[in-house]
């Protein structure tokens, strides 16, 4: 294929490829103003339907064509491709970035998610393009699911790829992951972090079980006896505590003794039927909810 030479002006950069983010144009675009755009520079363009007549859209070369901008070149080398689709302009910018090593790992987790959502790509030509294992797209597509927020402490390396998923996949609420991130893990090293987040799932999870624990209670008409129950005890242990007072034994120069002695004794018989009326009313609804038998005639 031939090169041909395209204004610059001409020349228009896809917003939709998956670079997100262009390094070093500063020296290239003082290197191409020294020495010149190089035949073996040259970018390849397709005409974009959007676009008019005679006007391109890059398909790879997006960094060299911004330096030439810079240099303010008028014209630049350009391979041609006609007739190509969205996808099939998309199928070459992965396969020219598979080969780029300065893509943050968000860049590259966002464009296998692009493929699949907005190309219509299967996860196994995904992995081809990039030359990974399919198993590798899947554990790293688990972090789109992470909070928008935290994708640059992943890029710029506070959180590892190994802390991110697991913070993913642990608390699906993103508003949750931000909170452990800033109130658990922020600054620890990858197995402390690990380790913080598991216990934070299991402090949530407890109390996520106690809080269910309590709704059923309520559900079920047993918060009643269950509060009796706590009364009750409450009045047994103020009971015991002053039986084995050494200073109850002596109630008659203590009469102050005494009258909390009786008034403990005074609340585990008002508990005490307390808990035997809510268990006879707990009785009775189960008895008027639960099927009738059948009588023989």
């Amino acid at each position: 294929m031939q090169t041909q030479m395209i204004p610059v002006e001409k020349i228009h950069l896809d917003p939709a490829q998956p670079r997100e983010i262009y390094r070093g144009l500063e020296p290239l675009a003082e290197s191409i103003f020294q020495s010149g755009f190089q035949s073996d520079q040259a970018i390849s363009v397709w005409h974009h339907p959007d676009l008019p007549d005679g006007e391109y859209m890059v398909i790879n070369g997006h960094r060299r064509t911004q330096a030439a901008k810079m240099a303010q070149l008028q014209e630049i080398p350009c391979f041609i491709y006609d007739g190509l689709s969205a996808r099939e302009v998309w199928e070459k910018q992965l396969i020219d970035n598979t080969n780029r090593d300065d893509l943050s790992i968000m860049n590259k987790v966002r464009s296998y998610q692009r493929s699949i959502e907005e190309h219509g790509m299967d996860i196994q030509q995904v992995a081809k393009i990039h030359g990974v294992t399919v198993k590798t797209i899947q554990e790293d597509l688990v972090l789109t699911k992470l909070h928008p927020d935290l994708h640059k402490f992943v890029d710029n390396g506070n959180i590892t790829k190994e802390v991110a998923k697991k913070l993913a996949t642990t608390f699906p609420d993103p508003g949750q992951q931000m909170f452990e991130f800033n109130n658990s893990i922020k600054g620890k090293n990858t197995k402390n972090a690990l380790a913080t987040i598991e216990e934070r799932k299991n402090q949530i999870d407890q109390t996520d079980m106690w809080a269910e624990a309590r709704k059923n209670a309520e559900d079920t008409g047993l918060m009643p006896a269950r509060k009796a129950t706590d009364r009750l005890l409450n009045a047994v242990s103020g009971f015991e505590k002053f039986i084995g007072d050494k200073n109850v034994l002596n109630a008659k120069k203590k009469p102050a003794d005494l009258r909390k002695l009786e008034a403990t004794v005074k609340l585990m018989e008002k508990a005490a039927r307390a808990l035997r009326d809510d268990i006879a009313a707990f009785r009775a609804r189960n008895e008027l909810n639960s099927p009738k038998k059948a009588v023989n005639e």
